[in-house]
Order: C-alpha cells, then sequence, then structure tokens
C-alpha cells in the first residue's frame, strides 16, 4: 500500500472529488475518523495509499482525501483531540513542500513499504508506482539496479546513507528517453536508533555534467556480497593508474575485518556470510558512485578511489569508511561487533605502480591492525621498516 500525495486541482479520475476542495468534513464522524487517521499518519503506525489521491486502507478510517483535512485555509481539531490540530498543521506543512519541491520524494519503511511519493518523483522516474520500493524502481536500468539495490539495503538494514547515479528508462520509452537520476538516501531512526524506514530525494541530472553516462569499470563480481571480485577490482586499478594525472592519483584503501573470525568460529559460515554482507552494504554506501569496491578474498575488501588530490583526501575518505563500519551488525540471531583495519596508500606522482600501491595499502594495514584501534592509517617509508604484527 502506498501512501502519496494529496490531490491537487488536476486529480486524476476516479478521484471523488467535489465542490471546494477546502471544505470540511461533513459529519462530526467523519471529522473524527479524518483525525485517526492524521494520528496513524503521524504516529508510529504509518498510513499508506494505494495510489495518488487513493484511499487509506484500514479498516477503521474511511478513504480520506488530504485536501479535505483543511478548513476555510485552517485545520480544525478532532472532538476531544486538543492535539490534532498541530498534528494536521505538520502533515498539511510536510506535504505542500513535498509536492512544491522540484525533486521526487519517496518515504519506505523498513520493510520497503512506500509510505509517501510525492507527484514529481513518478514524472521522474516515470514508473507506474506502487505499494513497494521495488515497484517504483522498475524503470531503472539492469546495468543499474544492482547498485540501486545495494544502497536501498544499506541504508534500511544499516542506516549507512549514500548518494548514487543510475540510468531511468520511463515506461514505455526507447532508449533515446532514457535519463540520468542522482538518488539521495537519508536513514530514517527511532529513538532508540533502530532504522524504521529512509527518505529518498531523486533528480533528473540528465542534462547536467553531473549525471552524464560514464564508462563503467564494474566487471565480473563476487556472489556473496555482490562486490567486484578480484580480477575486476585489479584491472579497475591498473585503468585509474593508467589514466592518472599528477594532480589526481588513485588511492587504495585496504580493509580486514577484525572480528569476521570469531563470528565464523563461534556462530558459523551462514552467520560468517551474513556478515560479509553487511560489511559490504556498508562500504557501498560509504564510496562515491565511481569508486570500486571489492572482494580480495576472505573479509579482506580493497576499495579503490579515483582521482584523489592529496593524502589527506585519501585519508577523509578512509575515515568515512572506518566510521561505517564501526557500528555493531545485526544478524538473523546475534548482534556482534564490527571494527576494520585500514591501510590507505595515494602517491602523488604516476611513477607509482599498481604493485607498489597494494603492497603499500597492505603495510599500513597491518601496522592499523598492530595499533588495534580501528582507525585508518596512512603508509610513510618508516611502515616497511617494521616486522608484521604477531596473529591475534
Amino acid at each position: 500500500m502506498a501512501r502519496r500525495g494529496g490531490r491537487d486541482a488536476g486529480a486524476p479520475e476516479g478521484s471523488e472529488r467535489t465542490g471546494d476542495p477546502m471544505a470540511a468534513p461533513a459529519s462530526r464522524r467523519d471529522r473524527s475518523r479524518r483525525d485517526q487517521a492524521l494520528r496513524h499518519f503521524l504516529g508510529p503506525t504509518p498510513v499508506t495509499f494505494p495510489e495518488p489521491g487513493g484511499q487509506i486502507l484500514n479498516d477503521t478510517v474511511r478513504p480520506v482525501d488530504t485536501h479535505e483535512v483543511e478548513s476555510e485555509g485552517r485545520f480544525e481539531a478532532g472532538p476531544g483531540d486538543p492535539d490534532a490540530q498541530a498534528l494536521r498543521a505538520r502533515a498539511q506543512l510536510l506535504e505542500r513542500v513535498a509536492e512544491a519541491l522540484p525533486v521526487g520524494v519517496l518515504h519506505v519503511d523498513a520493510l520497503r513499504r512506500v509510505l509517501y511519493a510525492n507527484s514529481r518523483l513518478h514524472e521522474i522516474l516515470g514508473s507506474p508506482g506502487g505499494a513497494t520500493l521495488d515497484e517504483h524502481l522498475t524503470t531503472v536500468i539492469d546495468a543499474d539496479r544492482a547498485r540501486a539495490d545495494r544502497a536501498f539495503d544499506a541504508v534500511l538494514l544499516d542506516g549507512v546513507d549514500s548518494d548514487i547515479d543510475v540510468g531511468v528508462e520511463p515506461v514505455g520509452a526507447d532508449t533515446s528517453g532514457r535519463r540520468r537520476c542522482t538518488i539521495s538516501l537519508r536513514a530514517l531512526t527511532s529513538e532508540g536508533g533502530e532504522v524504521t524506514g529512509a527518505v529518498a530525494c531523486v533528480a533528473d541530472v540528465t542534462e547536467s555534467g553531473a549525471g552524464r553516462d560514464e564508462p563503467r569499470r564494474h566487471g565480473a563480481f563476487d556472489a556473496l556480497t555482490r562486490c567486484n571480485d578480484r580480477a575486476s577490482t585489479l584491472a579497475a586499478l591498473e585503468a585509474m593508474v593508467a589514466g592518472a594525472d599528477a594532480e589526481a592519483m588513485p588511492a587504495v584503501i585496504s580493509v580486514n575485518m577484525d572480528h569476521f573470525k570469531g563470528v565464523n568460529d563461534d556462530h558459523g559460515r551462514a552467520a560468517g556470510d551474513e556478515f560479509l554482507g553487511v560489511v559490504a552494504r556498508r562500504l557501498h554506501g560509504a564510496v562515491r558512485e565511481d569508486d570500486i569496491v571489492g572482494r580480495m578474498g576472505g573479509d579482506e575488501f580493497l576499495v579503490v578511489c579515483s582521482r584523489i588530490a592529496t593524502a589527506a583526501a585519501a585519508v577523509r575518505k578512509a575515515n568515512t569508511i572506518a566510521d561505517s563500519l564501526r557500528h555493531e551488525i545485526q544478524l538473523k540471531d546475534i548482534r556482534v561487533t564490527s571494527q576494520a583495519s585500514i591501510g590507505v596508500a595515494w602517491s602523488s606522482g604516476p611513477e607509482t605502480d599498481v604493485a607498489t600501491l597494494l603492497a603499500r595499502a597492505d603495510a599500513a594495514r597491518r601496522e592499523s591492525k598492530r595499533r588495534g584501534a580501528g582507525r585508518p592509517v596512512l603508509f610513510t617509508p618508516s611502515l616497511l621498516l617494521e616486522p608484521p604484527p604477531a596473529a591475534p
């Protein structure tokens, strides 16, 4: 069931609106039911609509038109509910703001059910919409669908915000009608920190430089984590190094999960696989669209970041990754600690080859593990003089 924005003067056929759109409901009983709907909308239980201007599908609430919530430009409080006026005023404000925005707005709960979608979203995506997130993403092109799914999984399962770029092919359009869109995902949480859903803002950037189609460097994928596999990750790094200029070189960030062995040994391989899947989603949520996240084997990941101007910028990127991996991970049956050892390698000159960058990142990661604080370490030549740490 999908809760959409209220209808305006261009309401679709079947919306059953008559007379003054600002008129109040005809009876006290209607107002009471209307108040109940608004309390659901702004309270812990979401109110959902099946289509724009649709009905509230709830056994105790009649169909509600959001325009009927108003009376002569103001909201009326329901009988015996002194807070109803403030609640309805807030609902009106949020809805009107969402409908006025030049971007699409989508609100989904943790189960991927659509709670709200403004009219601009349907114009941009060109999809028929529906009750679930997947129905709204049907027009995302096949090459980008896995990326969109990973980003939504990361925000809904782990609360990891991200901004992604996808291609969209509206229903009935050929490839000439394809669009480029950015999707900005932000998690919504309860007072206890539990992820309750997410808000997505979708912008059409087809005509801007930000939305241009770039050559894809995504090759073969690891079946478990949907990261690039080792071969395609190294191929992408080779291409970045070959095409780099003196002003912006690639950075290599080596990531190894500190507690993976314990999860695998104590709780079994299924828990270990689930753990790695969460780690992969968090990594994808922490990097840019054109960065590469590869699984090199076991619990070792390699993040390859293109066009990094300074060593400090590389460390900032690594810190973002470290922060995303420090939160505990909720698996199916248990909650486990998460922390990573992270090494960073960056070179200011094009003379550095792939093998050197990888060796430097590994040396820095070993030093991060030795320190045990879960913070990134930037490679310095002195690290090559130190013996590797003893195995924990």
